[in-house]
């Protein structure tokens, strides 16, 4: 989880209409994603930057298998340092992109992947992962914190599952017609993502 005042990286809002990034979840290729990347930088994290819809903040977002082909969801804890996502259900893992993360001065889709690794072994213990394969974009603009994220989905596979970090609350692997019979529970993000579970396909 990136505290405030770290490096996070981010791309212009106004990139997002010119590549185009429509709102709502957008399939997309991995060289989208790199275009993406080109027009990245990294600046402070600060309640500024959270109120700045100029720039967006880039948020890896792991829909999570295991090998019987159930997703992962999981209850953040009540005092969730993330106060707005305090106690929520989802079935995403993620978070910010740090200038710790890139290998070089710009950010590259492996550096990308090493974030979302990163976020990923943070929240769950696990024995291995097998491969990071990228679905799209998820754009919102409903609320103001959504309108400074955007979402660089991906699916993966985890064997040895072991448990939970100390961020989340409770957590269990479920059948995807289960979660998406519990949509009411989830958050803003995990509830836009539903509808393509039958169709996304995970390494």
């Amino acid at each position: 989880m990136t505290s405030w005042n770290r490096l996070i990286a981010v791309v212009p809002t106004s990139a997002l209409d010119r590549i185009p990034i429509p709102i709502g979840f957008t399939a997309a290729e991995w060289d989208v994603l790199s275009r993406l990347l080109i027009l990245s930088e990294f600046q402070r994290r600060s309640e500024e930057l959270e109120r700045d819809e100029r720039w967006q903040q880039l948020i890896p977002y792991l829909v999570v298998y295991n090998g019987e082909g159930h997703v992962f969801r999981y209850r953040r804890r009540r005092d969730h340092q993330e106060e707005r996502l305090a106690n929520q259900h989802s079935i995403g893992i993620g978070g910010h992109v740090e200038q710790a993360d890139a290998r070089e001065n710009e950010l590259g889709v492996g550096d990308l992947l090493r974030a979302a690794e990163r976020e990923l072994r943070e929240e769950l213990a696990f024995d291995e992962l097998a491969g990071l394969r990228f679905q799209g974009f998820l754009r919102r603009t409903a609320h103001p914190v959504d309108r400074v994220h955007l979402g660089l989905i991906f699916t993966t596979t985890i064997t040895g599952y072991r448990g939970i970090g100390g961020e989340l609350a409770e957590g269990k692997f479920e059948k995807p017609a289960e979660i998406i019979s519990a949509a009411h529970l989830v958050e803003g993000w995990s509830q836009e993502l539903l509808p393509y579970l039958a169709t996304i396909t995970r390494p």
